[in-house]
């Protein structure tokens, strides 16, 4: 590796999301993660038993986003969702989103550039949004 960039690029950051009945929240988040500036990371979509077109909306994203799609027994919470998508990760860090949020675009990006070997957990502020008006 020639610089602390080209070290940073090649962690790979499993992005984890429970899902529940949640189709018509997943575009804005999608797009969200397709807008992110650092762009090594695959989508483990956990699907908790829904009932709705989950699985569609999730293939019409497939050529943009690395995405896996698992679909479980209807558990009543996220827990076991995010347990699952844990299990298939592969990436060397893994970032948690629920379907009704969405990232900044550099989200990823600052949080691989300040986790290292001495970091455990990584947390940060959030934006509170009450009202979406159209989309993302």
């Amino acid at each position: 590796m020639n610089n602390l960039q080209d070290e940073i690029d090649v962690i790979l950051v499993s992005v984890v999301i429970p899902v529940y009945n949640s189709s018509h929240l997943l575009k804005n988040l999608f797009v969200s993660l397709i807008n992110q500036t650092y762009k090594n990371f695959e989508v483990l979509v956990c699907d908790d038993g829904s009932t709705d077109n989950i699985e569609s909306v999730v293939d019409s994203f497939r050529s943009k986003l690395k995405i896996k799609f698992f679909k479980i027994k209807n558990f009543g919470g996220p827990a076991a969702a995010r347990n699952v998508g844990i299990e298939y990760s592969i990436g060397d860090l893994i970032a948690f989103v629920d379907a009704d949020d969405w990232w900044d675009k550099n989200k990823l990006e600052l949080s691989v550039k300040v986790f290292d070997e001495n970091t455990d957990l990584l947390y940060h502020s959030l934006r509170i949004v009450k009202k979406n008006k159209g989309n993302f």
